[in-house]
């Protein structure tokens, strides 16, 4: 499907992309030095739940491999997220953290009231303490689409 909508887009709107590296500010996840508490997921299971809930309910995924990990961290990040856990199994993950605020920013109810913040651990702490993982600032390649050309469609 992919395909065939990139192949639209070309025809329709002359459309020309590129992809291009750039080395910026990324947050690089390994494995802690105590070592990875996450389960391997069962072989046998061939099922994959996409990693799903939220940071006030928790987040778990099943057979789960850390490349797909790393993207879904970049989704509820500040930065993108880049694998260097050299951990090529599949596992089973589920942590529970709360999320920062922005500062002056005020957790509110469905009513619109303040809401108490509940306790736990940030992001940080919870990789490390429930699965055994590290977020660090670093440098790391991320992929852009360029767009090198785009015209006005001609009338149908």
């Amino acid at each position: 499907m992919h395909t065939a909508l990139a192949r639209l887009l070309e025809d329709r709107f002359q459309l020309k992309l590129r992809h291009e590296t750039r080395e910026l500010p990324v947050y690089l996840l390994t494995v802690d030095k105590q070592g990875s508490k996450m389960p391997l997921h069962d072989p046998a299971d061939l099922s994959h739940e996409p990693i799903a809930g939220g940071p006030l309910r928790g987040l778990k995924g099943n057979n789960v491999t850390m490349n797909y990990f790393a993207f879904f961290l970049s989704r509820i990040m500040d930065l993108n997220v880049v694998d260097r856990t050299n951990l090529p199994d599949h596992y089973d993950v589920s942590f529970h953290f709360v999320p920062d605020l922005p500062p002056g920013a005020v957790r509110t109810g469905p009513d619109g009231a303040p809401m108490a913040m509940p306790d736990g651990p940030d992001i940080y702490t919870a990789l490390r303490e429930q699965l055994g993982l590290r977020l660090e600032k670093g440098k790391g390649p991320i992929d852009y689409l360029v767009v090198e050309h785009v015209e006005k469609p001609s009338d149908n």
